[in-house]
């Protein structure tokens, strides 16, 4: 039988979701910048997030983005590049047990990357294998073309390193052009993930079922009305002995 992972995802997350004071007083952020030999004003403290493992409630996964350039003045930010830090830490003692660092792996500007969540749905693709999710939720600047998306990257354990597996999978995509009034067109299409029982490489198979709403604004006797198209797809994601495509 096919295991449920994930259910819709909203795409429209603010910016300002998440607390100032994620990282105050907060040990773990704290012991981990050490490690990293980074320091709190080269992280966007906004997007940091960390959450316990589930199946290993003695490790938390850690995502530290770092600022590597920026555009705009103190008081509009808006314009980031960022490295990724991703590691898995000892809850007690702060020492990071495994990491994944890529550079300039996320930029936030026109698209302004809004926040980053932690996915710890079983993704279990191998037996004793359990990958865990990133995902980094993007919202569009403009109001008469509005636009979202979240991406899906997962990573299993590999020694003292994590390993990616899947790397910025669309996961759920809203896109739209209207007057700011009534009259527009507008898509939205979000993703559930189900492991087959069919594997290739060793790996299980990832069944991608997307549904696909368009809906079509107009008005009619001065009365704004919509029409609602839905369909749904079907896709596969095999893993190619590196990653799953």
């Amino acid at each position: 039988m096919k295991f449920l992972l994930s259910i819709l995802f909203t795409l429209i997350i603010s910016f300002s979701g998440k607390s100032q004071s994620a990282t105050e007083n907060n040990f773990l952020f704290t012991e981990a910048l050490k490690q990293l030999k980074l320091k709190e004003k080269d992280v966007r403290t906004e997007l940091y997030t960390e959450k316990v493992l589930p199946h290993s409630k003695s490790h938390s996964v850690l995502v530290i983005p770092k600022i590597i350039s920026s555009d705009g003045d103190a008081d509009n930010n808006y314009s980031f590049d960022f490295d990724a830090y991703i590691v898995i830490v000892d809850n007690k003692s702060g020492k990071i047990i495994n990491k994944y660092f890529e550079p300039e792996a996320w930029i936030s500007d026109a698209v302004m990357l809004s926040s980053i969540e932690i996915d710890t749905a079983p993704y279990l693709l191998q037996p004793n294998n359990r990958a865990f999710g990133i995902i980094v939720n993007y919202n569009g600047s403009s109001r008469p073309n509005p636009y979202g998306r979240s991406d899906l990257s997962l990573f299993v354990i590999n020694g003292t390193a994590l390993k990616p597996i899947l790397k910025n999978y669309v996961l759920a995509e809203s896109t739209g052009e209207w007057d700011t009034n009534c009259s527009g067109e507008f898509e939205d299409m979000h993703s559930v993930f189900l492991i087959d029982k069919q594997q290739s490489n060793n790996w299980s198979n990832i069944i991608v079922k997307q549904t696909i709403t368009s809906t079509k604004n107009f008005v009619i006797n001065d009365n704004c009305e919509s029409k609602e198209i839905v369909k749904h797809k079907k896709l596969v994601l095999k893993f190619d002995k590196r990653v799953y495509k």
